[in-house]
């Protein structure tokens, strides 16, 4: 049996913490210094990391300008977890989306598209309008491989951080003496009441 020596919750915090700073990283590297036009999606996309950035950033000033029992600081940290876990399951289904739009399974939403065109009177303010877009269109993707967007990179990114957090987390230590904890406790009240 495989032995998680150094594996707490906090470090595993951390982790998440690193890996959502490298996503944004990458993103906004891939923007301005690749020149990769982001849509609309693309943007919703960083917004989940942004949440578990703050998040995770927070949490850890908390903890460490104020001191918490343990049972406390896990009860804390494990309910950051979950919430981080939300996060990246949402960037999922954002990702997914995105996918479908770029491979024209799903419809491009209108915030992706170009649907105002009749609001131009003549041929140059619409040339004009084309060339100061900011944002690409969501169904044109932006490949890093020949066979993976930068959607489908996300996708996987998340989908996986999901489930290694989700694997790790199950392998903490003092999760299983939260859990206890947690027994012991409900374990007297429910004595207390009969």
């Amino acid at each position: 049996m495989i032995k998680y020596e150094g594996l707490t919750l906090r470090n595993l915090l951390r982790f998440m913490l690193f890996t959502s700073m490298v996503a944004i990283l990458f993103a906004y590297n891939s923007e301005y210094f690749f020149n990769f036009k982001p849509c609309n999606l693309c943007l919703q996309e960083r917004k989940p990391f942004f949440v578990m950035l703050f998040l995770l950033l927070f949490s850890s000033i908390f903890l460490n300008l104020f001191k918490v029992k343990k049972m406390a600081r896990v009860k804390h940290e494990r309910r950051v977890f979950f919430i981080c876990i939300a996060a990246l399951l949402i960037n999922c289904a954002i990702s997914f989306y995105h996918v479908g739009v770029e491979k024209k399974i799903f419809e491009e939403p209108n915030s992706c598209s170009s649907k105002q065109l009749n609001q131009y009177d003549n041929i140059d303010d619409l040339k004009n309008a084309v060339a100061d877009a900011k944002l690409a269109k969501c169904s044109d993707p932006t490949y890093i491989l020949p066979f993976l967007s930068m959607a489908m990179l996300n996708f996987i990114y998340c989908l996986l951080m999901v489930i290694g957090c989700i694997f790790f987390y199950n392998k903490i230590p003092e999760i299983a003496e939260y859990k206890f904890y947690q027994q012991k406790i409900y374990g007297k009240k429910n004595e207390k009441r009969n």
